[in-house]
């Protein structure tokens, strides 16, 4: 099981089944192990440091008042996973082409816990292909090459109209 410690980083511990442990685990951080399973793969997918994640966790905390522990309202680090992932390419897609893609258009975080995805429409796909085809070419070269944003083009399904208008604004 993958847990989260004191220094802000996810390591492996081996939980025994027998000795009740797991169960004390889950049953505590109420979240199991298919949760912590699909935030880890989000942040290996989009490469995002658990440290600036913890980071990220911590501070989400302490604003809304949650914790770990907090039975009336668990916390979801799936879509908390997917919101760093979300606001990192919003920030560099804003700071290239000056369209915000959640106020531009409408990309969101859907939180289900290990089903949570980023939810979005074809309208949305379409603004968000043309902002960025409207970017002088080094911008959008910088975006493609960025992997977290580069990661978001491929999960909301943009990355072969953006490619083929870059293609065809740099011959």
């Amino acid at each position: 099981m993958v847990v989260f410690d004191k220094r802000k980083t996810y390591r492996v511990v081996k939980l025994d089944k027998e000795n009740g442990i797991e169960e004390l685990v889950l049953s505590l951080c109420n979240f199991g192990y298919k949760d912590l399973q699909t935030t880890v793969g989000v942040l290996k997918k989009y490469h995002i440091p658990t440290n600036d994640f913890a980071d990220y966790v911590e501070e989400f905390m302490e604003s809304t008042g949650m914790n770990l522990v907090n039975k009336g309202q668990p916390l979801d680090v799936c879509a908390l996973a997917y919101d760093y992932a979300l606001q990192e390419a919003r920030n560099r897609i804003e700071r290239r082409t000056g369209f915000d893609i959640m106020n531009n258009a409408n990309y969101y975080v859907l939180g289900d816990y290990f089903c949570s995805s980023i939810d979005y429409s074809l309208e949305d796909r379409d603004k968000l292909i043309e902002a960025v085809c409207s970017a002088d070419k080094d911008d959008r070269q910088a975006l493609l090459d960025s992997h977290i944003v580069n990661t978001f083009f491929r999960d909301v399904e943009v990355i072969d109209g953006v490619e083929k208008c870059h293609q065809a604004n740099c011959d």
